[in-house]
């Protein structure tokens, strides 16, 4: 399936949280399970997108909601890698949009992956981002 997105950003609305909003331990209005994820690298973010790329083929050829796509999604739970804080599909953009600055703020699958509980229906990934990063 072929999918379009189109979005027009103002720059001139985008502003970055201030260090006791982004730095919380206890989560902010939007998001209460919201974790500080500044500050990571482009070496962090290449080697969860591996990580995430294994897990995906993984899921692939479980055939993604059966039995063993699920043994496989709690196997890699209890690994408890930094992989594990996001949906299936999501982290690496997550960890990509830190490495550039951004401060990701909430994210979730849309359930394509895995899960019966989701935020949203579609995916997303909300950021706070200054104008010029």
């Amino acid at each position: 399936m072929d999918v379009l997105i189109r979005r027009t950003v103002d720059l001139s609305t985008l502003a970055a949280l201030d260090e006791g909003r982004a730095g919380s331990e206890d989560g902010i209005a939007l998001n209460l399970s919201y974790a500080d994820m500044r500050g990571w690298t482009l070496k962090d973010a290449r080697l969860i997108f591996y990580q995430e790329h294994d897990l995906l083929s993984q899921l692939a050829e479980a055939s993604w909601r059966t039995d063993a796509a699920s043994a496989i999604l709690d196997e890699q739970m209890s690994e408890g890698s930094e992989l594990t804080w996001f949906d299936p599909g999501i982290a690496a953009a997550v960890f990509a949009l830190s490495a550039a600055g951004a401060t990701p703020i909430s994210s979730c699958n849309g359930g394509t992956i895995g899960g019966d509980r989701h935020s949203s229906e579609t995916p997303n990934i909300l950021v706070a981002a200054a104008p010029k990063m």
